[in-house]
């Protein structure tokens, strides 16, 4: 009878110290919001000839929780364990830190409180070995007129360190995180040529994911860092490592073959013209080479034969010279056919719409069945007659044919555009298939909109901006397709005749003349069309002449940074 105090006594006991060993949130009581901060460091942030096999101690104003080690690293990289126990993390060189050498310890918003809080800002904290700090520095932000980004981590690839099988999928040398309005700084760094690139960590491995993960890059591709400050912006990017391949090809008719590529190849891609040609299996000696015709989508091609196909399997051989000089050869079976393509095209959509109201400047476009090419400038006639121009269509075969104007139509106007059977062809030759007996193969009917729903003109400028030849400014509607853009002016801006209406006014450098801002690439490197949109709401209103737009685009990462500061 007696050892049942004791019983009791060793199960409290033991429930104590099971208590006691799991490290979690304690109940009850509101929630907690307040996020972790750093109270005491050692060696303190900024030491010098710290010893190399020196632990590192962090202490934080709060229990932190045991997965928060995804949420630290250490630059240039050395094999660490880390310990959490209860508000402290321990960073320990498992073979000592390098001689004379600084340190980055980056701590990003994965580093937790027991409540799941993160800490406020990411942090980072730099020592070293030797008697001095590494003096470069670089400061910036990410500019995503999308607003998409999340805290992207910005990293640094030292041009020397780079491994051209590995490129930037690789450990980079230094890493941080932006704040949340998408400022970064990097300090006491090596003097040196970097690659700056920042992208949205997915899966917490403070690597990139080529295709997989938002990437964002300059708009030079290496920067000279040194101790004089300097700034950047860093804007939408792609990266994409998928090795060019064919991924289907389907013969529609003897002489003609369409295929598609895994990936986009468009002029940006650093890959060449492909070169094809076709084989019997049969008799693979006897080729019948074809004439290569790409697509605006890029993935899409066509293939004119020379001679035509019989009814046996064939392979088709595409060869490309890669962006690193490397030739590819890809090859794919198909059934070959030996009927002739005999189908006509016809017109899938009508841009306006038919019966719709478009503004002065519509952005005409007919949809069709299959690739053809307009071989003739087109009309565009208002129902008085009294307001006519002629207009070249797109050029080279497509799916869509765009009309481009030359001039502004006139307001509360009906306008037709006709497209006879006679002015186009497909790939095959076949003419435009025509809707009935007039021979026409499309009308596009639209009306403009009234002069009461129309701004005369926006105009305003940017204070810091000086001239550039490729700026253009675009001005979007809200809860709305219809955007416009125009030239720079020196800083300044002017938009004539309107649709009236709230919107944002944004500017872009339109390198290659498309009027969009184009997106860039890491590899081949094509560096991304700097693009800035303004936070204010602006409005062009109907009849009025609005001037004197100030629009404040100027020093944005060090505004963002000062207000994060506030």
């Amino acid at each position: 009878m007696k050892k049942q105090p004791i019983k009791q006594l060793a199960i409290a006991v033991c429930i104590l110290f099971a208590s006691c060993a799991h490290q979690s949130a304690p109940g009850g009581g509101p929630d907690d919001k307040t996020s972790p901060t750093i109270v005491a460091m050692s060696p303190a942030d900024g030491s010098v000839n710290v010893n190399p096999k020196e632990r590192i101690t962090i202490a934080f104003s709060e229990w932190i929780s045991r997965k928060s080690d995804k949420g630290v690293s250490i630059y240039p990289p050395v094999n660490i364990k880390t310990v959490v126990s209860r508000n402290k993390l321990d960073i320990i060189p498992l073979k000592g830190f390098d001689d004379s050498t600084t340190y980055h310890i980056s701590i990003t918003t994965q580093l937790l409180d027991l409540h799941n809080n993160p800490i406020l800002s990411p942090l980072s904290i730099t020592f070293s070995t030797g008697p001095v700090l590494d003096s470069g520095t670089l400061a910036g932000c990410i500019i995503d007129p999308s607003k998409k980004y999340l805290q992207p981590k910005v990293v640094l690839f030292n041009k020397e360190h780079l491994h051209p099988d590995s490129m930037f999928t690789g450990t980079p040398d230094y890493l941080t995180q932006t704040d949340s309005s998408g400022y970064f700084e990097f300090k006491s760094i090596k003097k040196g040529w970097y690659y700056t690139i920042a992208f949205l960590d997915q899966n917490s491995d403070n690597r990139i994911q080529p295709s997989k993960e938002p990437i964002y890059s300059t708009p030079d591709s290496l920067l000279m860092i040194s101790t004089k400050e300097q700034s950047v912006f860093l804007f939408p990017s792609s990266y994409d490592t998928t090795t060019l391949r064919l991924s289907n090809v389907k013969p529609q008719s003897s002489t003609i073959l369409t295929g598609d590529w895994n990936i986009p190849l468009d002029p940006r891609s650093g890959y060449s013209n492909p070169s094809c040609y076709i084989y019997r299996i049969d008799t693979p000696s006897v080729t019948t080479a074809g004439t290569y015709i790409p697509l605006p989508n890029a993935k899409i091609f066509t293939l004119r034969l020379r001679t035509p196909m019989s009814l046996a399997p064939y392979n088709l051989v595409c060869k490309v010279i890669a962006p690193t000089g490397k030739t590819i050869i890809d090859t794919l079976k198909f059934n070959g056919i030996s009927a002739d393509d005999t189908t006509k095209p016809f017109a899938r959509a009508m841009f306006p719409a038919a019966g719709s109201v478009s503004d002065l400047e519509p952005k005409l476009h007919i949809i069709w069945s299959k690739p053809v090419v307009i071989n003739s400038p087109v009309a565009l006639i208002d129902s008085t007659g009294s307001d006519s121009l002629y207009m070249k269509p797109s050029p080279g075969y497509s799916d869509t044919t765009f009309f481009s104007l030359k001039r502004r139509l006139q307001p509360d106007r009906k306008y037709q555009l006709v497209i006879m059977q006679n002015t186009g062809t497909d790939i095959a030759g076949n003419q435009l298939k025509a809707k009935d007996s007039t021979d026409t193969a499309a009308v596009i009917m639209f009306r403009t909109l009234q002069a009461d729903s129309i701004a005369i003109s926006l105009q305003g400028s940017a204070s810091c901006l000086d001239k550039n030849v490729h700026r253009k400014w675009i001005f979007k509607l809200f809860n709305s397709m219809t955007s416009y853009s125009t030239k720079d002016s020196a800083g300044s801006f002017r938009f004539d005749s309107l649709q009236a209406g709230k919107g944002s006014l944004s500017y872009f450098d339109d390198y290659n003349e498309n009027d969009k801002p184009d997106i860039g690439r890491l590899i081949p490197w094509y560096p991304s069309e700097a693009h800035f949109s303004a936070a204010d709401t602006i409005e062009a209103r109907a009849r009025w002449d609005v001037e004197g737009v100030a629009i404040d685009l100027c020093d944005q990462c060090r505004k963002k940074n000062a207000v994060d500061s506030k």
